[in-house]
């Protein structure tokens, strides 16, 4: 296998982490097959990362943001 070179940025790095952790938390739960098309799963857990995501940001004022 080739040698990938990733580099994401602070807050993709972030959506990424929260994604592995919902996919892992599908996988956790039995909702995936062995034989199963993992990409729908992973899908699912990016999109609902990114709203978490998005929800935060809306919701909360970090220190360096203006009120």
């Amino acid at each position: 296998m080739a040698k990938i070179d990733l580099r994401l940025q602070e807050t993709e790095a972030v959506v990424a982490e929260m994604a592995a952790r919902l996919y892992a938390g599908y996988v956790s739960a039995g909702w995936l097959r062995e034989d199963e098309d993992p990409e729908p799963y992973m899908d699912r857990a990016i999109r609902e990362a990114i709203r978490m995501a998005q929800k935060t940001d809306a919701t909360v004022t970090s220190d360096g943001e203006l009120a």
